[in-house]
């Protein structure tokens, strides 16, 4: 009963947090669109791999202050070692908060992720796979319009019974499963 006593008072302090950050005053209004690039690090420890690209961002304030919805879409390259090469598109919803110059926020996205050959031909047997990106960051607005985003993410690729064909990476052969893996991105912002 502990454990859920605690969990009520997180959730009942985190929701007065944001409500509060809700009701302060502004410095000035917040935009209702922004677009955004990034480079991107992602952790693929069951294909042995980390990962760096590059993306893209669009955010729609819908709900002011506290509601957006988010679009991300990332490319990594594949690479001589023989690095698979990976798109990610991501599609959800924003929670947070801006006062003055930062903000912070929480986000839920679900998308894909598409695995595409490096080296060896064939090496991953099921190339497109459901994604969710479950994380938060922190912005910081250096000037009204134009600020810096760090995002960190647990991104949850359901592999489903795709399996490995050779290494490096987890066992050959065996299904993969769903996999959470570290991600962070971080970029500049425009807000119109």
């Amino acid at each position: 009963m502990t454990i859920l006593r605690k969990r009520l008072w997180s959730s009942v302090f985190v929701i007065s947090f944001l409500l509060s950050l809700a009701a302060a005053p502004k410095a000035h209004a917040q935009d209702r669109f922004a677009v955004g690039a990034q480079v991107a690090f992602d952790r693929l420890p069951e294909l042995g791999e980390t990962l760096k690209g590059y993306g893209f961002r669009f955010t729609y304030a819908a709900y002011l202050p506290l509601i957006s919805f988010d679009a991300e879409l990332n490319s990594f390259p594949t690479h001589p070692s023989g690095n698979l090469g990976q798109t990610q598109a991501f599609f959800g919803v924003k929670l947070g908060a801006r006062v003055g110059r930062w903000g912070i926020f929480v986000k839920a996205r679900p998308g894909f992720a598409h695995f595409y050959d490096g080296v060896a031909q064939q090496r991953l047997s099921q190339r497109t796979n459901f994604a969710l990106d479950l994380g938060g960051g922190v912005e910081y607005y250096f000037v009204p319009h134009i600020g810096l985003r760090w995002d960190l993410s647990d991104v949850m690729t359901h592999f489903g019974s795709g399996f490995l064909s050779s290494g490096p990476g987890g066992p050959v052969g065996t299904p993969l499963g769903t996999h959470g893996n570290f991600q962070t991105t971080v970029g500049i912002v425009f807000t119109l």
